[in-house]
């Protein structure tokens, strides 16, 4: 195992262009398989920072042409309030991206 290591060390010192190029693939790899983990565990798999998570409800809009949940635009989320206020029902519930 020992000669094995020495003759590794040995062929990257005799190129070092090659030991310079397979360090850096190796750092970009880590770093990005590093990154694109960090931001799977923020958003998929840690649970939602709120207090109540069993209250949270999805805000999503009909619409005649298109059938199917339509995410609901910040611009749509303005002009519905007077009617949601008109319901009674709290203007702003959660919104979630599926």
């Amino acid at each position: 195992m020992m000669n094995d290591l020495g003759y590794a060390l040995r062929m990257l010192a005799k190129s070092p262009a090659f030991t310079i190029v397979a360090t850096f693939s190796l750092a970009l790899g880590i770093g990005a398989n590093r990154a694109i983990f960090s931001l799977v565990n923020a958003i998929l798999l840690r649970p939602v920072p709120v207090h109540e998570p069993t209250r949270l409800a999805s805000v999503f809009m009909l619409d005649q042409r298109n059938p199917g949940n339509l995410p609901l635009s910040h611009l749509n989320y303005k002009s519905y309030i007077p009617a949601w206020r008109a319901t009674r029902i709290d203007p702003l519930i959660a919104l979630r991206a599926d």
